[in-house]
């Protein structure tokens, strides 16, 4: 009875200790780097291997005079713009695994003018305008989805703006739209959630409106850019713009 009684109070000091070990054992993470294209720039910096976390990996982007191209942004995963520095320091965890890619902008000449938006596979919402009367504010969420899944959706951004003041879209997220010969092709939607007015204190939810039209990376002009538009139940009219990421986009302040 004793040796019972001694096994299990052994066991009792053990399985804690078993369950800490457990519990603190390290954490690995992938953080890999791949550049927009190898003709205008690469990237460095990641890890072929799963590194441990709290690991600290510095990422470097370096474009080639060469290709007479100019360095932009890291996007994370595709879809999020973490940095408008071409080296930056990142630290493993669950919240920074994943692929970083270095976008870089080619161009025609010197001339900032001559922005070669064909080679540019990011874009973002940067406008949009519903077209109501004595609208003051409007809350929005913009969801895209690809022609292979056209019922699955995926958030891209939201907000709201004064819509007397500004109706630009400002943030950090992106879409993807392939590489060149294997384009990606996507519808779009908006779900606009709230709408103030300047002539009342009423708040009306609008729900989704479906834009018209599919883009690819073949659907923006030669400014980088393609408006799509749609209308509510009642007729009234939704634009959104879409824009290619490039250097004119920073002197928004995105």
């Amino acid at each position: 009875m004793k040796k019972i009684k001694t096994f299990a109070l052994a066991s009792l000091a053990i399985l804690p200790a078993l369950a800490l070990c457990a519990c603190g054992e390290p954490q690995f993470y992938s953080i890999t780097t791949f550049s927009s294209s190898e003709l205008l720039g690469t990237a460095s910096g990641g890890s072929a291997k799963e590194v441990q976390e709290g690991s600290k990996l510095t990422l470097t982007a370096s474009a080639k005079p060469s290709a007479n191209s100019s360095f932009l942004c890291w996007v994370h995963n595709s879809n999020k713009i973490v940095s408008r520095t071409s080296q930056m320091e990142v630290t493993a965890s669950s919240q920074t695994n994943g692929i970083y890619t270095a976008l870089f902008e080619g161009r025609y000449s010197s001339d900032n003018e001559s922005i070669n938006y064909s080679q540019m596979m990011y874009a973002m919402a940067t406008n949009l305008e519903y077209q109501v009367e004595n609208v003051s504010s409007v809350s929005y969420s913009i969801e895209y989805a690809s022609l292979t899944a056209s019922d699955n959706f995926h958030a891209l951004t939201s907000g709201s703006y004064d819509q007397s003041i500004n109706n630009s879209i400002v943030g950090s997220d992106v879409f993807y739209l392939g590489k060149p010969g294997n384009l990606f092709s996507y519808s779009f939607k908006v779900i606009i959630s709230e709408v103030s007015y300047t002539n009342s204190e009423m708040v009306s939810n609008i729900g989704e409106i479906k834009m018209n039209g599919v883009i690819s990376s073949s659907s923006f002009n030669s400014n980088g850019k393609i408006v799509l538009e749609g209308q509510d139940d009642r007729g009234n009219k939704l634009s959104l713009t879409l824009s290619k990421l490039s250097s004119k986009l920073w002197e928004r302040d995105i």
